[in-house]
């Protein structure tokens, strides 16, 4: 999806919000037989690839991450997949009897735009089909997601766009609402060890760049150690849920997280030098190369001796922090 989020079409942990994202496609395919649809945010192509099987013709777009692997995964003679800047659709010239776009528009900061610009590109007696989130059933924050609205707060900003437009919904069974509850419950009590909302305060950057990469290391590492004997221990003996997470998975699953920030202090050390000399930003890095053109080689050497010795220390802390995380660490040094 836009904006750095997707979800994968294969993959247990959510079931659930695939088959919500597939039944916009059921409901799309019905209406694609014999037409030319464009998907808008097409992610990994296996929406796209659905529409293709009745459609005479389809064009999925999206960033190019993930038009590669749609392209990878889903061919067809009728299938195309582009890469292409949602917030530009202008840039698409045809126009398509069928344009979907799902899960998209709440990732984007001009949604009116956005709505504006499908409409431009579905033809005259096409249709246009739109899904986002309703914000009163989401069990979460989402990062990714700039703004969620209700059904009604929807409709307001659709229907100076799209006259005539109408609103509908997906609704789960009994099962798929008590699972969401019971999700949502989970995901409360992790935000309860964030009482400041310090999240909050994190640079976009952060959270479109470096968050994704830790997410899944930090979920790879919590399914692993959460299937370990001591979890199911605890929770047998009726440790609370929040102290099983932070004070006996999280402790033993942030061994390769630290690894990983270690890594990306090294990163930052050397990326100073870019940075700051770009940015024209005081600091080490500029420092550095200031005093290689003036071939001024004492700074230069106290400025490697510097960055050297941070490292080390930075080094020296991943290795403790190990040893405060994991007292088999311990034991074994010992």
């Amino acid at each position: 999806m836009s904006g750095g989020e997707r979800l994968p079409g294969a993959n247990d942990d959510f079931v659930v919000d695939l088959e919500r994202h597939l039944a916009a496609y059921r409901f799309a395919r019905a209406r694609a037989a014999g037409r030319r649809v464009l998907d808008a945010g097409c992610g990994e192509g296996y929406g796209a690839a659905m529409l293709a099987d009745v459609a005479a013709r389809v064009v999925g777009i999206d960033r190019a991450e993930a038009v590669e692997v749609a392209g990878a995964r889903h061919r067809g003679p009728n299938l195309e997949y582009r890469a292409q800047n949602l917030e530009r659709l202008d840039d698409v010239a045809e126009r398509f009897d069928l344009v979907v776009s799902f899960q998209v528009i709440e990732h984007l900061p001009d949604p009116t735009g956005f709505l504006s610009a499908l409409a431009r590109r579905t033809a005259p007696g096409g249709e246009l089909v739109v899904t986002t989130p309703n914000r009163l059933m989401s069990v979460s924050e989402n990062p990714y997601h700039l703004r969620e609205w209700t059904a009604p707060e929807l409709l307001a900003l659709a229907a100076p766009v799209l006259p005539g437009v109408r609103m509908l919904g997906v609704h789960g069974s009994e099962r798929v609402v008590a699972y969401e509850r019971a999700r949502g419950e989970q995901v409360r009590r992790i935000l309860r060890l964030d009482p400041l909302n310090l999240r909050r305060f994190v640079p976009a950057f952060v959270v479109h760049r470096v968050f994704p990469r830790l997410a899944r290391l930090v979920r790879g590492s919590m399914l692993e150690v959460l299937g370990q004997d001591y979890v199911r221990t605890a929770r047998a003996k009726g440790v609370g849920e929040v102290r099983v997470l932070a004070g006996h998975a999280l402790k033993n699953a942030a061994i390769p997280i630290v690894t990983l920030l270690g890594l990306q202090f090294a990163q930052l050390l050397g990326g100073a030098v870019v940075t700051e000399t770009i940015f024209a930003w005081p600091g080490i890095g500029r420092l550095v190369v200031e005093a290689i053109f003036n071939r001024d080689f004492p700074v230069v050497q106290g400025v490697v001796l510097v960055v050297s010795l941070i490292f080390v220390a930075v080094n020296l802390l991943v290795d403790l922090a190990y040893a405060a995380l994991d007292p088999r660490i311990r034991t074994e040094t010992a």
